[in-house]
């Protein structure tokens, strides 16, 4: 067996006896002559190589014999980190340290650090060297201050720190040096000691010179103890991956997911602290302070600071890299497990499949109440197979109140408008599809950039409109600007959105035609097409599940929408969820230049809502009466939670916009633009008819322009 002398310095250090060279020697003579000469100790039990526990090495920042005080009693430096962090701000404004220590800065822009030397009332010999830097990464050095003095001072500075260390590390990691005042010109460092400048002696040691040399040399000084408070704590973090990689060779996975994620962020935290937070390293404050940094330098090379940094840096990655891979195995055991549960599920269903093949008994029919319910709709049975011919299936017929020459076709479906209600009706109309001329035109000069008419279609804005509520909210596409007029949004309005100037409610934000009120509950238009329908939907919903509701929505869209797959969402959550709502479909018979034929099959938009649950109305988009009628006894059965489609059948007698040209595809609006605005109202055999005279005269007349230019489109 190997023979080791040990050199017992512990056993001196820690009693008050003097330890000179002469007693060093001897002891090391001692201890080796007693190994030598017995090959046990006595009452020594023999230990197996295997049970034998391996003793961490100690570091050291110096030689062991730095540590060694010496007989001479010379000034002393001592530098301890005490926590993470000082407040520095808190320390200077405390009332004990400013009773008995002058307090300031180091430089008026460097805040990191705090200088505290004694005042004169409590000094015993001016002359003398005495101070202590605080330095806010939880480190205090100390210039010749005795051991009572430090710690009192310790103890108003534990108020103010955070992420405290604990005492075993605080005193293990505590370094002290010597100093001594010379006659040499710069301050260096020999024979592990601080060998001061002249200017640091008796008379000069207070200047502000003096005070930042010796900072510099402080800053690495703490900088070192930091760094050796690091090594401790990476010892301690370090030490169970001895036993994890043990584990590992066995095969066995010593953590489980969240210990190796813990044990991972204690790792980066670590190496955040040394790389990022410390000031102590960083070198900023010497950048137009040249004379001070190479003291600093002097001193972090002294104590080896780049060399530590980077084997603590070493020692992280390889720590991380262990903790990664353990991480990793734990992660590949979990998708492995997760396979397996998956093959085991299949393999069960395969079971129950073969098993379920494999039986050849009757299927039993549960018979609840006498009924079987099927895709939810209850039908009956039938013996005859017959396939439903969607050709000869039964349209959905138009609801009229008028015919075509005016007169009321029954009479208990007149809605007996007063006077001021129909001049209102047919007032609103007309001024509509004047300002759709005179707004048109504008375009066609370069006035606006955009616009889309209304013409034919005056009828089911008005109609609809007046028997809703004021209170209903409404959601427009791009052709009701009707409805806004019958809800009282004024003519100027309607020209400042157009042209986009100060006064618009939108401040110009949308295009021409994009009109909304919050006033008058009207939605915003957006360009997306169908956009509108599930948001209404929503808005409805909403509304039902508010106490006592008397609000419906209404919500506008053409023929081209309902083909849109938003169209679909809409409908379908409006009758599973019954919601207050009602459809409006202004089947104008193009969507731009598609006709409604090359739109969809079977019977319409119309035809659809009975599929989806939804109560469904076909009505005469120029009749105005029947379009009034139908949206009033439709928000009725709207305010009971049943959702209501209406399908308005007219005809865009206009381009579908300024950016269209409609006499490229179609050729039968002649037929149409022979027609007034007012449909049916201004038929002569209304009863009304007698009332309009005044509106004609008010109206109408003056504007001269009432009957279209027909002579404009070509004939086809």
């Amino acid at each position: 067996m190997s023979l080791k002398c040990i050199l017992p310095v512990a056993r001196f250090l820690l009693s008050k006896r003097t330890l000179s060279v002469g007693n060093i020697q001897s002891s090391k003579l001692f201890q080796c002559r007693r190994l030598a000469s017995s090959s046990s100790l006595p009452n020594e039990k023999e230990v197996k190589p295997s049970e034998r526990q391996i003793p961490r090495k100690l570091r050291k920042k110096r030689p062991v014999s730095s540590a060694i005080p010496r007989v001479t009693r010379e000034p002393s430096v001592v530098a301890m980190a005490l926590s993470e962090s000082l407040n520095i701000q808190d320390i200077v404004h405390d009332q004990n340290i400013s009773n008995m220590f002058n307090v300031s800065s180091i430089d008026d822009e460097f805040e990191e650090t705090i200088h505290l030397a004694k005042k004169l009332e409590y000094v015993i010999n001016p002359a003398e060297l005495s101070e202590l830097f605080v330095f806010r990464d939880g480190v205090v050095v100390f210039w010749n201050v005795e051991s009572s003095q430090r710690a009192q001072i310790l103890r108003d500075l534990e108020r103010y720190a955070e992420g405290v260390y604990d005492s075993v590390i605080v005193m293990d990691e505590q370094d002290r040096m010597f100093f001594v005042v010379t006659d040499q010109s710069s301050s260096l460092i020999r024979h592990d000691r601080f060998q001061l400048s002249s200017r640091h002696g008796e008379a000069q040691h207070n200047s502000n010179d003096s005070i930042l040399e010796r900072f510099a040399l402080s800053q690495a000084f703490a900088a070192s103890v930091k760094v050796g408070v690091w090594e401790s704590l990476l010892n301690n973090l370090a030490e169970p991956l001895s036993n994890a990689t043990k584990s590992l060779t066995q095969g066995i996975i010593p953590w489980s997911r969240k210990q190796a994620l813990m044990r991972s962020g204690e790792f980066a935290a670590l190496r955040h602290s040394i790389n990022l937070d410390c000031t102590l390293l960083n070198k900023d404050f010497y950048w137009e302070r040249p004379e001070l940094e190479k003291y600093y330098t002097i001193s972090a090379r002294h104590f080896s600071l780049g060399r530590r940094i980077g084997m603590l840096n070493s020692r992280l990655d390889y720590c991380e890299e262990l903790v990664k891979m353990v991480d990793n195995t734990i992660a590949l055991r979990h998708a492995s497990t997760l396979e397996w549960m998956i093959i085991v599920l299949i393999v069960i269903e395969v079971i129950f499949d073969v098993l379920h093949f494999a039986d050849k008994s009757p299927s039993k029919v549960i018979v609840v109440n006498g009924d079987s319910e099927a895709g939810h709709r209850k039908a009956a049975f039938t013996e005859n197979l017959e396939i439903i011919d969607a050709d000869k299936t039964k349209a959905i017929p138009i609801y009229r109140v008028t015919d075509a020459e005016g007169q009321i076709i029954d009479k208990s479906q007149d809605p007996q408008f007063d006077k001021e209600t129909a001049l209102k009706m047919y007032r609103t109309m007309t001024q509509l599809n004047i300002m759709d001329r005179i707004l048109y035109d504008s375009q066609r000069q370069g006035r606006i950039s955009f616009y889309m008419t209304s013409f034919g279609e005056e009828g089911n804005h008005v109609g609809s409109a007046a028997a809703l509520e004021p209170q209903d909210l409404v959601y427009g596409q791009y052709r009701e600007t009707g409805v806004l007029l019958w809800r009282g949004f004024q003519m100027i309005q309607f020209m400042n959105q157009c042209y986009g100037n100060s006064d618009d409610i939108n401040k110009g934000r949308q295009m021409p035609v994009h009109y909304g009120s919050k006033d008058l509950n009207f939605v915003t238009i957006s360009s997306p097409l169908t956009t509108q329908l599930p948001q209404a939907v929503g808005s409805a919903y909403a509304f039902k599940r508010q106490p006592n509701n008397n609000r419906i929505v209404t919500v506008y869209f053409g023929d081209g929408a309902a083909s849109e797959g938003d169209a679909h969402a809409a409908f379908n959550f409006a009758a599973t969820l019954k919601c207050p709502i009602i459809f409006f479909c202004r089947n104008n018979g193009y969507a731009i230049s598609t006709p409604t034929s090359e739109q969809y099959g079977g019977d319409g938009i119309a035809g659809k809502g009975p599929a989806y649950g939804i109560n469904t109305i076909r009505v005469d988009g120029n009749d105005l009466l029947a379009v009034y009628n139908a949206t009033r006894a439709a928000r009725k059965m709207a305010l009971e939670n049943k959702p209501v489609l209406i399908e308005a059948m007219t005809y865009r007698v206009g381009h579908h916009s300024t950016s269209d040209d409609s006499t490229a595809y179609r050729c039968d609006f002649r037929t149409w633009t022979t027609r007034s605005p007012g449909g049916s109202v201004l038929r002569d055999g209304h009863p009304v008819a007698a009332w309009l005279t005044d509106v004609l005269a008010e109206v109408v007349r003056p504007s001269g322009r009432w009957a279209l230019d027909v002579s404009r489109n070509p004939v086809c």
